[in-house]
């Protein structure tokens, strides 16, 4: 069981700046989740579809959010997307 207070950190792409780690309450997580799932569900994306992921997936990136979306919608996921070094967070 997970604690609601529990804490997801995302790490943003750096668009317009240095990528930035902010921080997401598991309510949040959750929900940002379940809204994603909500538009790839209407993309066509259910129970038995393959799903392959260009974007950044690691550390907590979009890419994760994306995958378990699909997940919640029955889909098998591939993260294919890149990752910036740690010390581009920096």
């Amino acid at each position: 069981m997970f604690d609601p207070n529990m804490m997801k950190y995302f790490l943003t792409g750096g668009s317009t700046g240095p990528p930035r780690i902010i921080s997401h309450s598991y309510a949040d997580w959750r929900e940002m989740i379940e809204d994603t799932a909500l538009v790839v569900s209407e993309l066509g994306v259910s129970v038995g579809s393959r799903v392959l992921i260009g974007q950044p997936s690691f550390p907590w990136s979009i890419g994760q959010v994306f995958a378990d979306a699909c997940d919640q919608c029955g889909a098998s996921t591939f993260c294919f997307g890149l990752s910036a070094a740690h010390e581009a967070i920096a």
